[in-house]
């Protein structure tokens, strides 16, 4: 039973995360700035309710550990290291990915506490917002892509996952790594991780790993 518990943390974590980001998206999306927008509509965006920013962006600071823990199960599920390069590969695009979420809600929190107790931000300010904008649609895209083509080549070895999603799984990686446009597939990633969070709810068997040989002792 213990077993049963725990390989059903991974798929509960990654489907946590999803709900987490869709609320604070909810609660920061409005209003939001564009790359490179003018610095009233930046300065706007973070003074008229930044006790609301805050709340979302610590939402969505946990929705990333648990995207974390959630990118550690499927390491589990693919076999882990003994499987050779790609899951290993794949759990250190989700752990750079992590981080780059990580940097862009730890940017927009210190902007918003300093918009709530000042009342007024700084030049600085809008570097800070277009870094974040960077991090979220440069880096944390680019490591997503590493992710979630190393999870689809390896499962395609493997067979844990089906391989039409295997198929999406490549064409997905491939949008996250047309910079222009690879915030756009944001949500697809977020669909991405639901789709394997259920599929692994369902199957928790992972890929079968050939049994170490036997040490033997020279006679």
């Amino acid at each position: 039973m213990q077993t049963s518990r725990s390989e059903r943390v991974g798929p509960v974590a990654g489907v946590l995360a999803v709900l987490l980001t869709i609320v604070s998206v909810l609660m920061t999306g409005s209003d939001m700035p564009d790359f490179i927008d003018d610095a009233d509509a930046i300065t706007g965006y973070y003074t008229d309710d930044p006790g609301k920013l805050i709340g979302g962006y610590v939402i969505d600071a946990f929705g990333t550990i648990l995207l974390v823990v959630f990118a550690a199960a499927l390491y589990v599920r693919l076999g882990g290291v003994r499987r050779g390069t790609l899951p290993p590969a794949a759990f250190g695009g989700a752990l750079a990915m992590c981080a780059m979420f990580m940097v862009y809600d730890v940017i927009n929190l210190a902007i918003s506490f300093r918009a709530d107790e000042d009342g007024a931000l700084g030049e600085s300010a809008v570097l800070m917002n277009d870094l974040s904008f960077l991090a979220i649609g440069v880096g944390a895209t680019m490591f997503a892509a590493v992710f979630v083509a190393c999870t689809a080549w390896s499962a395609l070895d493997s067979g844990v996952l089906p391989r039409w999603l295997c198929y999406v799984s490549f064409l997905l990686a491939l949008g996250l790594l047309i910079a222009p446009i690879s915030w756009a597939f944001l949500p697809v990633l977020l669909l991405w991780v639901v789709a394997v969070s259920v599929l692994m709810w369902m199957d928790p068997r992972g890929a079968e790993v050939a049994p170490t040989p036997a040490a033997t002792t020279p006679a």
